[in-house]
């Protein structure tokens, strides 16, 4: 069988993509924020806030992308594999349930939701259009997330993807 030299690149550098699409919804995000005041007080603290947003949500791909470009992962592919043990692998979905676990924990115990809100750090646009996440909805998320992980790393687990390359 041959192989398709564009999925092949896909699954080589699939982190890379991701990566491109997470600067650009945050330069997308940080444009439709409106009405948010910006005194040197609260500018700094929505600056602090969104540069850790952002890194969170790089984290997963940074990790991803060091187990596939330092050889120990072959592509995209084997992240549907944890069955397989690759360390990687596993560090990939820690990451991804580390970062659920943080949320939920400054959203229940930081008085997250309300920052979130109030600064503007959390938007959604569907559409070219700024959608207003209330404090109620980002608590959803936040109880939602670390089950929503277990689950995921349960269905690729029991699933069985042995014909990815």
């Amino acid at each position: 069988m041959e192989h398709d030299p564009t999925f092949e690149f896909i699954g080589r550098y699939f982190w890379l993509i991701c990566i491109g699409v997470t600067l650009i919804n945050d330069r997308i995000s940080r444009a439709h924020v409106v009405g948010v005041p910006v005194d040197p007080e609260t500018q700094h603290a929505i600056s602090v806030a969104r540069a850790r947003v952002r890194w969170g949500m790089l984290a997963p791909w940074l990790v991803m992308g060091a187990g596939i470009m330092f050889g120990h992962v072959p592509g995209v592919w084997s992240y549907f594999k944890p069955q397989e043990m690759n360390p990687y692998v596993w560090a990939w979905y820690a990451t991804i349930f580390a970062m659920a676990v943080a949320f939920a924990w400054w959203v229940f115990l930081g008085d997250g939701a309300l920052r979130a809100v109030q600064l503007g750090i959390v938007n959604m646009v569907f559409f070219g259009r700024r959608v207003n996440i209330t404090e109620r909805w980002v608590k959803i998320y936040a109880a939602i997330g670390p089950p929503f992980v277990v689950l995921w790393v349960y269905l690729a687990w029991s699933t069985n993807v042995s014909a990815l390359k």
